[in-house]
């Protein structure tokens, strides 16, 4: 049975979040090989897996059910969430800002207007001004 530090420089040697399929039978589970169970977005998977590295990269394991998928991400999500989020998903990053900037628009609006005009101008207003926020951040390598 093959064990999971064997195929961690191989993986590192690919681009970060590039799929490396393995069939289950040929190798260990990922919790013998001290992966801890976490969160992925979801594509069909039955578990994740995720180990972090000492650099600060992780080791993510999609677990199926006849085989497994790793990769590898430039910031495991348990040392810093929203690097990880801007570096190894950046248009869920984008997402999550501007779906804040309309919530935190919305409701600054509300207490100020009243009205559904004043409301969804606040939302989209919101909105934009995260989209800005986040190109910066994302173009300056954070």
């Amino acid at each position: 049975m093959l064990k999971w530090d064997s195929f961690t420089e191989r993986i590192l040697r690919a681009k970060p979040r590039q799929d490396l399929r393995i069939p289950k039978g040929l190798i260990e589970s990922p919790l013998e090989a001290n992966f801890i169970a976490g969160k992925g977005l979801p594509k069909g998977q039955l578990a994740d897996w995720r180990k972090t590295l000492k650099d600060g990269r992780g080791l993510h394991i999609r677990e199926y059910e006849t085989d497994y998928k790793i990769h590898w991400d430039e910031v495991d999500p348990g040392l810093s969430l929203v690097k990880h989020l801007s570096q190894d998903t950046p248009r869920l990053f984008m997402f999550y800002l501007m779906s804040f900037g309309a919530a935190a628009g919305a409701v600054l609006s509300s207490l100020n207007h009243t009205g559904r005009g004043h409301l969804a101008f606040g939302s989209l207003v919101g909105a934009l001004s995260m989209a800005i926020v986040g190109t910066f951040y994302l173009g300056s390598g954070n």
